[in-house]
Formats: structure tokens, sequence, C-alpha cells
């Protein structure tokens, strides 16, 4: 996405930490390893974001793994 305007955005999300496992300690996140992290808040992105959404996600996307994270993702991406 290169140009879009605050009233296109349908979702404003933040650290994400896609990939990253020490963040289910750090966290708090109740998951015992990073695959069932990611999967999980796949599955639940996917549940919510449709395919035409716009969101803005403003940090800490993905660690490792950012190119397969867009690529399972619905909705248009934009990272600042």
């Amino acid at each position: 996405m290169n140009d879009f305007s605050c009233d296109d955005v349908d979702f404003v999300t933040s650290d994400t930490h896609f990939g990253h496992a020490r963040i289910i300690e750090l966290a708090g996140r109740p998951f015992s390893a990073v695959e069932e992290m990611d999967a999980e808040m796949v599955r639940r992105w996917n549940d919510v974001v449709s395919a035409d959404a716009v969101v803005l996600h403003l940090g800490d996307l993905a660690l490792d793994t950012i190119t397969e994270t867009f690529a399972i993702e619905q909705g248009e991406l934009a990272s600042v």
C-alpha cells in the first residue's frame, strides 16, 4: 500500500511479534511454542480481517518471519 488516508483504515494493531519465541515468556502469552502462537494469531486475524480490509500495523510486526506473515494474513497491510 503506497498512499492511504486514515479514513481508509479498517483496523489498527501493533506488537504482534510473529516468529518471536521469547515474547511468549516476556509477555506471558499462553502458548508452548512460537509455531503454536503464530498459527493461532493468524487464525484469529483471518477470522476478523477480510481480504479487502486495510490494516495499519504500528510496529513490532514480526521477528525473522515477516515475508511468511505477509503471505498468510488477509487484508492489505500498511506498516509504520
